[in-house]
């Protein structure tokens, strides 16, 4: 068994800020590589319904074996909630697990 990093780490890519009041959204393009520690720390499992598929699910797929860099613009994406994290340079962003409350992922 692979031990839980501290921290989780996710680097931005033509990312934006969206503040209203207290709360900030960072909006922006992730590469798979820095969500799987998030996958991994979450404990997430595979999606038990049973989904349709068809020529967008088949394209989705697809896209992730031939041509990676169009897979973000063929998904509605992924929403990482945390109430306390850390900007780094270069666009990224930490949430260290040893924070009060949990990061939560749907």
């Amino acid at each position: 068994m692979v031990p839980k990093q501290d921290a989780i780490i996710v680097k931005f890519d033509f990312s934006n800020d969206q503040t209203v009041g207290e709360i900030t959204k960072i909006v922006g393009l992730v590469m798979a590589k820095y969500l799987v520690p998030v996958i991994d720390h979450l404990d997430l499992e595979a999606n038990p319904r049973a989904s349709r598929t068809g020529p967008v699910t088949a394209a989705i797929q697809d896209s992730i074996e031939t041509d990676p860099a169009t897979f973000p613009f063929k998904t509605k994406g992924v929403l990482l909630a945390a109430s306390q994290y850390e900007r780094l340079e270069r666009n990224r962003v930490k949430r260290s697990h040893r924070a009060t409350l949990p990061l939560k992922g749907s």
